[in-house]
């Protein structure tokens, strides 16, 4: 039976300070590990003034992937379809970011705008201004969806290349967000399992609260495959060496 994803008023509630929800727990179990075993925040986050927030964008976005990942259910993508579509959002990834690199070294809107101002002014625009603002924004989110789109790609390429029954699509999206999240938060990649000392995937417990926060409440729970799926797709996407530095968007607002 497919969960049908998502709880009504997710939106509404989960930025409220009143809300609490199963991952707020693992915030805790984080900061301060039980043994030198078990996975630790990374201490970039140390001066963050908000974890919680963190934590929300984390739920939120994964959430967000998985909701549209379940109108992708019924697509029929052959694997050369999601191969293609990894190279072309890869190809136009690079040329984004390559852009941003030049135009904006620093990572932040403002000096585009003037050059984004001189080009509405060229097109006799009557609002300069506020399109060069908005039009700054589109080239940020484009970087981010190209790269969300390029691991996406290569998930659903590395699950129907491992099993010819790709699973669900809601839980691998759901479950790819929040390994790339919880290598933004520990600096490391999740296990696929537990581990040898007899120490417990603190990973998939965090999956399987974030699944039962965003009220998608199936039969079926094991996230095994879908874990395993993700955490392929992104050793193949980051190289190790980028690992402990890597941090994806979503969690910075």
């Amino acid at each position: 039976m497919e969960a049908k994803f998502g709880r009504s008023d997710l939106n509404e509630i989960i930025y409220s300070s009143a809300s609490h929800f199963e991952i707020d727990g693992f915030l805790q179990k984080l900061r301060n590990p039980s043994n030198n075993h078990m996975p630790r925040l990374h201490p970039r986050w140390d001066s963050e003034p908000s974890m919680q927030l963190v934590f929300r964008r984390a739920l939120e976005n994964a959430a967000t992937q998985a909701e549209m990942a379940l109108h992708l259910q019924n697509e029929q993508y052959s694997g050369d379809d999601w191969k293609r579509t990894e190279e072309h959002a890869k190809r136009a990834a690079v040329a984004v970011r390559e852009l941003l690199k030049f135009i904006a070294p620093q990572r932040y809107e403002t000096p585009i705008i003037p050059l984004l101002t001189q080009y509405h002014v060229g097109n006799k625009s009557s609002l300069p201004l506020a399109e060069a603002r908005d039009d700054s924004r589109t080239l940020f989110h484009a970087d981010e969806l190209l790269h969300g789109l390029e691991i996406f790609a290569a998930a659903r390429l590395s699950a129907m290349s491992n099993n010819n029954n790709p699973g669900r699509r809601d839980k691998a999206a759901f479950t790819l967000s929040l390994a790339e999240t919880w290598i933004g938060l520990t600096g490391r990649v999740p296990g696929k399992q537990a581990g040898s000392n007899g120490q417990p995937n603190l990973f998939e417990d965090f999956v399987s609260a974030a699944w039962r926060d965003a009220g998608a409440l199936g039969e079926d729970e094991n996230f095994t495959r879908a874990i395993r799926t993700a955490v392929d797709a992104l050793k193949a996407r980051i190289p190790a060496s980028a690992v402990s530095t890597h941090v994806p968007k979503w969690l910075l607002g």
